[in-house]
């Protein structure tokens, strides 16, 4: 049997790494921040849930490992980086990848052995020679990974190297965002009698035929002697072996749209079509049924069974699929509903651990609670100065390669789940370009409060679906006199009460790209940053089936207020002529309605400044717990918050 990690006992943290006089049949690998055993099972999509687990956990002690389902590399041990293709073959399970290769190249050829018996004929072996003059052979990567779930666990995908095609064509593909994912969701829960349900589509890029033939290359010695049948040694040169595209593959600039063209042909006489404005979100003509599409995974919204019948067999005539009625998942996403209390809570179990177990040979991880730093004010004094930019002290290129894995590892986990960190990753990403040795010291402090605070949690709760913001902006918090801007987007109630706060179905955080003049002109840029994002989302809601009433922006700057509502006659402010045209042109037309509170209550204040310590612990359990056992509890802290002495004071 295959030994379980052990549980961290302390912080969420890893272990110690066993000693080295340690049995070697007893060592285990360093505990992750994961699940108990039996919550992260039932979180696996599989008919086998005890085997799936031990298989999720870890796949060969000695020389790579597995982790949880959302990035489903191997990795090794030692080092934590990935392993590819070539590393594997150098494992004693050289024998069970090379099936996987092998198992690939009969599914895009004419089959392998008595394993598959016929293929897709994507891929012919050509001579090298018969090229047509100006078509370049592209690479083709070989892409390892354990699915297991999937009844194949080993896969091995071949992807073309795109950015060595030269396709000159539109190859934009039509995919929903997660704004618009959070919204269906929302609007699922809102819905009477509404369900949610997934299907993912089977080699949804393989098999389409191309309009124009594409060409790749491999070298004869990676090639598996399981697929001699083909005779591939007559077609080599120059140790390489060439190959004739003929359908879709994994890595064509085109292979997507493509795709997506004849899935909308092909639903086409069943009723089914995309909405005019918003990428990925499809309805139907007649039936009350409407569905999300993320490349191959679809996201159906029903009321009657019967509605996702039909699309079952209009997609059946052509596509092979698997179906979840539970919608336990989607875009790796965990989905729990309770359609009884109206919530569904998001999140992504195990993706941290991954993120950690990367980068665990970089950076000893200790515990911490605010994901940036802070500079605390100076009490006492009149003028408050800007930090002052640290010493250029200039950082390696593998340094800079670490921060921006980081931050590229991080930034969708904090754009899907955990919103508390997108300051950090903001502003870090904004400093990168000074290279200097604090930028290093903020991504390590922002990966000791990832492993702190593994495995966040939003949910959404049922609501009247009215899209609410909260609008805030800092002035000068940033260097080079820049000022930051911050907006909490949600869906609440058709009412005025500010306290049906519900899950973010976005976040602004960013940086104003001009220079500002005066405070009022920040919180202005603001309000115009969030009012501009707010028209796709508007936009959106009515096509999901939501109508929308004058959107409602609170904002805690009087100035900004009074100035947009008409009652400050505007002299010295035309320096930010066009934000305030745009916006109060939009109020005029019905789109936009503009409220005044105090700060204290405004949700957008968080992504605009770095806060102590003790804020981020008091604001985490407002924005990922659920909102409605713990809105009690958040409005009173955020009144306690009103009481607390504000700007220059004496000590």
């Amino acid at each position: 049997d295959i030994p379980l990690p052990r549980v961290p006992q302390k912080n969420n943290l890893y272990n110690k790494e066993p000693k080295r006089n340690q049995p070697q049949m007893k060592r285990r690998m360093p505990a992750l921040p994961q699940l108990p055993r039996t919550q992260l099972a039932n979180n696996i999509l599989t008919r086998n849930v005890d085997t799936t687990w031990q298989n999720e956990v870890t796949y060969n002690q000695k020389e790579h490992t597995i982790l949880p389902q959302v990035a489903h590399s191997v990795l090794c041990e030692k080092t934590g980086k990935p392993l590819t293709y070539r590393g594997l073959m150098k494992t004693r399970h050289k024998q069970v990848w090379e099936t996987a290769l092998a198992n690939e190249f009969g599914r895009l050829m004419q089959g392998v052995g008595t394993r598959i018996k016929s293929g897709t004929e994507t891929l012919v072996p050509i001579e090298q020679s018969k090229i047509p003059n100006g078509k370049i052979a592209a690479y083709a990567k070989i892409v390892v990974d354990i699915r297991p779930q999937k009844k194949e666990k080993h896969r091995a995908r071949l992807v073309v190297g795109g950015d060595r095609v030269d396709y000159p064509y539109d190859v934009s593909t039509k995919t929903v965002d997660l704004d618009t994912t959070k919204m269906f969701l929302n609007s699922v829960i809102s819905t009477p009698n509404a369900r949610f349900m997934t299907m993912d589509i089977k080699d949804f890029y393989l098999g389409t035929p191309l309009n124009r033939y594409e060409y790749i290359r491999m070298q004869y010695n990676i090639i598996p002697d399981k697929i001699k049948q083909y005779h591939l040694q007559a077609y080599k040169h120059n140790e390489y072996v060439y190959f004739e595209v003929r359908r879709g593959m994994y890595g064509l600039p085109q292979a997507g749209k493509i795709a997506y063209d004849q899935l909308a042909r092909h639903l086409k006489p069943y009723g089914y079509q995309p909405v005019q404005h918003t990428p990925g979100l499809w309805r139907h003509e007649s039936k009350n049924i409407s569905f999300i599409l993320w490349v191959d995974d679809f996201g159906v919204k029903y009321i009657n069974r019967a509605d996702v019948e039909h699309l079952q067999s209009a997609l059946a005539s052509k596509y092979k699929f698997e179906s979840d009625w539970l919608g336990k998942m989607y875009v790796k996403i965990k989905l729990k509903w309770d359609y009884k209390r109206g919530t569904v809570t998001l999140s992504l179990p195990g993706y941290i651990a991954i993120v950690l177990e990367r980068f665990r040979n970089r950076h000893k991880f200790k515990t911490q609670h605010s994901p940036h730093p802070f500079t605390a004010p100076k009490y006492g004094r009149t003028t408050q100065f800007a930090s002052n930019i640290p010493d250029e002290i200039e950082i390696s290129k593998d340094d800079i390669k670490f921060l921006e894995q980081v931050l590229g590892a991080l930034l969708y986990y904090g754009m899907a789940i955990d919103c508390t960190m997108l300051v950090a990753i903001n502003s870090i990403a904004v400093n990168k370009k000074y290279g200097m040795l604090d930028t290093m010291k903020a991504v390590e402090q922002l990966l000791d409060y990832a492993a702190t605070h593994p495995d966040a949690e939003i949910t959404f709760r049922r609501s009247d679906m009215i899209l609410k913001i909260h609008t805030d902006a800092s002035y000068l918090s940033e260097h080079g006199a820049r000022s930051r801007v911050g907006g909490y987007f949600f869906l609440g109630d058709n009412n005025d009460n500010d306290s049906d706060m519900n899950g973010p179905i976005a976040i602004e955080c960013s940086i104003l790209k001009n220079i500002v003049s005066s405070a009022a002109e920040s919180e202005l840029g603001g309000v115009f940053t969030n009012a501009t994002r707010a028209c796709g989302l508007r936009t959106a809601l009515n096509e999901i089936g939501h109508p929308q009433p004058a959107t409602p922006i609170c904002t805690d700057n009087t100035t900004a207020n009074d100035l947009i509502a008409g009652r400050i006659k505007q002299q010295q402010s035309r320096a930010f002529d066009m934000r305030y045209h745009w916006v109060k042109d939009r109020v005029q037309q019905g789109q936009f309605h503009i409220y005044w509170r105090p700060g204290f209550l405004n949700l957008a204040d968080y992504f605009t400044k770095h806060f102590p310590t003790s804020h981020h612990r008091k604001m985490r359990k407002i924005y990922l717990a659920p909102p409605v056992a713990k809105l009690a509890e958040a409005m009173n802290y955020m009144l306690f918050c009103a009481q607390l002495p504000r700007g220059c004071i004496n000590p």
